[in-house]
């Protein structure tokens, strides 16, 4: 058998493996991938179902598919009369009238006795034009399929909620907490992280989690960290430069109504927090070495190539960077310390 004396064996209803069977691994293949035209080549056009992993239908259409070649007994180019006798219960369309589409065709429905599929056929001028097969609970399928994504993505929606709750809790415990609880289906590591952090107390910890955190995870750890008394103003000014606060500042400068109301504002939101609280002289502590001079020299490379010679005199530029984030300070490097809380492994996991 030839191709086409193949494709004229489709029905709907086929699955993956029994389309392998009739037409073989290649051509199945691009029977079920949806980009791949098939009807370019062929004259078939195969709307093959992944949800439910069947062929919906299968349109035969005029041009490239062999008119000689029969499906269920009917073929381009027959006359109408010839169909009729083939199939006396062919009636016009339900969805559709006896008056010609724009195009000229006029369409008729068969549903052949005994079968899972219903025929509907396009006439031209008297002679099919083109012809498909379509499962007869095509209708109830989508609608099943509409009804299954609506709850997907309901569930899709309450799951983005529930992993967004953390950001409206005000206490930093209960809000670093809720952020493991919810990630939890990822695995366990999450609350272990989240609870050993809540416990440790010792600042050079959070500055080594801080600058070893994977910025993917989420940021709820680091919004914790900033938030903590104790915190030492170089992790504060650490965190500030690893969000990219430049990005920012480049598109935005101090303009919050600029920002699309997204996770872009979010992280605005988050630079401008830690910013403010540097500001208010929140940090008190001052233990931990800082290479401010290396971080604003960068931005002020940047600039420059901007034709800003002299950025540190602009209003929105001391604004939004706080004098702190340009200086060094002097202090230890907390990495270097090989008596850290042994708990520190928790971060790299997550990383």
């Amino acid at each position: 058998m030839n191709l086409a004396q193949k494709l004229s064996q489709l029905r709907p209803l086929m699955t993956p493996a029994e389309i392998t069977a009739l037409l073989g691994a290649k051509e199945a293949a691009r029977i079920m991938d949806t980009l791949s035209n098939y009807e370019r080549d062929t004259g078939v056009w195969p709307d093959f179902s992944h949800a439910d992993r069947v062929l919906d239908s299968i349109r035969f259409t005029d041009g490239n598919f062999l008119h000689n070649v029969s499906v269920c007994g009917i073929s381009i180019g027959m006359t109408f009369d010839a169909v009729k006798e083939v199939y006396p219960s062919i009636h016009f369309d339900d969805s559709r009238t006896d008056n010609p589409h724009p195009s000229g065709c006029v369409f008729y429905k068969i549903e052949p006795d005994g079968m899972n599929f219903i025929i509907t056929l396009s006439l031209m001028d008297g002679r099919v034009d083109g012809f498909s097969l379509e499962r007869a609970d095509l209708l109830e399928a989508w609608e099943r399929r509409d009804r299954k994504e609506a709850e997907r993505r309901a569930e899709r929606d309450r799951r983005i909620e529930r992993l967004d709750r953390w950001k409206s809790i005000e206490d930093p415990n209960d809000m670093l907490l809720d952020w493991a609880s919810a990630n939890s289906d990822d695995g366990d590591g999450y609350l272990k992280f989240a609870r050993w952090l809540v416990s440790t107390r010792d600042p050079d910890v959070w500055h080594v989690v801080a600058k070893n955190w994977n910025w993917d995870r989420d940021t709820a750890p680091l919004v914790w960290i900033i938030r903590q008394n104790d915190t030492d103003i170089a992790t504060a000014l650490e965190i500030f430069w690893l969000a990219s606060p430049y990005d920012y500042f480049s598109q935005y400068g101090t303009r919050r109504s600029d920002v699309p109301p997204d996770w872009q504002l979010e992280h605005f939101d988050f630079i401008r927090e830690i910013a403010q609280r540097v500001r208010s002289g929140f940090y008190k502590r001052s233990e931990i070495a800082f290479n401010g001079e290396h971080h604003m020299g960068i931005v002020l490379e940047a600039m420059k190539k901007q034709g800003k010679d002299r950025p540190t005199d602009d209003d929105e530029f001391r604004a939004f960077y706080p004098p702190e984030s340009g200086r060094n300070i002097p202090g230890r490097d907390p990495e270097d310390r090989d008596d850290l809380d042994e708990g520190i492994s928790l971060t790299y996991p997550l990383n």
